[in-house]
């Protein structure tokens, strides 16, 4: 049988070999078409991470103004309250100097000096409390801002070495493995 496959001017050999040869072709072929599909997802997944960074950080920042500028008057009417109430007890104090014939005297002064000491002191005091508790919001806007920044980080990390490591799983020819086992046992 073989010399009459030889003698009509078919070899089964070369015939074989060019069917494998254009096997290969169309799987090499396939796996080109496979690893540019992967390369674009690669490409339009970091496309995608990069404006939802930018949304990201945009909100971030707009969040951060917002607090910011919420806290601009912050205490305003608790200092307004310790002026008008400082305010009240000079004028009951001058009212009670003038009423007991003291206000030309040498108390006049440190009556009126104890009442402005007093509103001083609950100034600062107010002040610092301000001063903590906008540290405090300012301190939490942080905190915010790096955990979402750092889940974001996270989140592109996992894409990119995901996404990467199926890309070079295929240029190392895991797929092609895969391919021709599946299209060389139909």
């Amino acid at each position: 049988m073989e010399r009459l496959e030889h003698a009509e001017g078919r070899c089964p050999k070369t015939e074989y070999q060019t069917a494998y040869n254009e096997a290969k072709a169309a799987n090499e072929t396939r796996y080109q078409d496979i690893l540019a599909g992967y390369k674009t997802r690669y490409s339009t997944a970091m496309a995608d991470l990069a404006k939802t960074r930018t949304d990201i950080t945009g909100k971030l920042a707009s969040n951060r103004e917002e607090v910011l500028s919420g806290l601009q008057g912050l205490g305003d009417a608790q200092l307004a309250d310790i002026r008008r109430q400082a305010g009240y007890e000079r004028s009951r104090a001058t009212q009670g100097l003038v009423n007991s014939g003291l206000f030309n005297t040498t108390i006049a002064p440190s009556v009126i000096g104890g009442v402005g000491k007093r509103e001083r002191y609950a100034t600062d005091q107010a002040l610092e409390t301000l001063r903590r508790e906008k540290l405090g919001y300012i301190s939490q806007l942080g905190a915010t801002e790096l955990n979402a920044l750092k889940s974001l980080s996270d989140t592109e990390l996992a894409a990119k070495t995901g996404l990467s490591r199926k890309n070079s799983n295929l240029q190392n020819g895991e797929p092609m493995n895969i391919l021709r086992k599946v299209y060389t046992s139909k």
